[in-house]
């Protein structure tokens, strides 16, 4: 060995120096310098579920002509105030309604009205059903008006029959006959033509039928 290739052994030893020149030694620095890739677990964003409470609202100015616009929720000829909706505002139809929503303001149609939600206002219309409802307002029907257990009124009731068994508090004017099942109760007067009642009716008020034959004197007349 030469006193070239002794010192290079000599300083190879000394540094640790690999001579990357040859195959031998390229591959035993490309080991030594190669760089593993580093995985790092990312915790994704946590996306929470949100609530969102929606409330139409509705406001009818009184100088104006135009009735409430319930184009979306009409099928056929009826229109329906679905459960879980608030209205502020009177409403107008010409349709059949089925209100099973809240209404904080007077509705109105020359048709039916089926109403298992709350109304804060007053309710007129044709033959008018109330099932499980409250009705915080007077009550005018041309044809017939059914009160179900359970349901309640404050405010007056002016229809032609009258069938109740639930609760009002408020006057009653029936044309026709008024028909009071076990559940019934009424604190106010009552006006009507005809009247029956059941067992377990309650009335706190007067009671005026309208429709009795002339009565004379003659009539109460007792011979002794």
């Amino acid at each position: 060995m030469s006193t070239k290739d002794n010192f290079v052994k000599a300083f190879k030893e000394l540094t640790g120096f690999e001579d990357t020149s040859s195959a031998g030694g390229q591959a035993k620095a490309e080991q030594e310098t190669r760089i593993e890739p580093v995985l790092t677990e990312v915790e994704a964003p946590v996306v929470k579920e949100t609530e969102y409470s929606h409330t139409l609202k509705t406001k009818v100015s009184d100088e104006s002509d135009k009735a409430l616009d319930f184009a979306q929720f009409t099928k056929g000829e009826q229109t329906s105030v679905p459960k879980g909706m608030r209205i502020i505002g009177n409403v107008e139809s010409t349709d059949r309604l089925q209100i099973l929503g809240k209404i904080e303001g007077d509705v109105t149609t020359t048709a039916d009205a089926v109403i298992t939600g709350v109304i804060a206002g007053n309710v007129s219309g044709n033959n008018i059903s109330l099932q499980n409802a409250g009705v915080k307002g007077d009550i005018t029907a041309s044809g017939n008006v059914t009160i179900e257990r359970d349901a309640k009124v404050v405010g007056s009731v002016i229809a032609q029959n009258l069938r109740l068994d639930g609760r009002i508090k408020g006057n009653v004017k029936i044309e026709e006959t008024s028909e009071m099942a076990g559940g019934a109760l009424v604190i106010g007067n009552i006006e009507t033509g005809y009247i029956s009642t059941s067992r377990g009716t309650k009335i706190k008020g007067n009671i005026i039928t309208k429709r009795t034959d002339t009565v004379d004197d003659d009539d109460f007349d007792i011979e002794v």
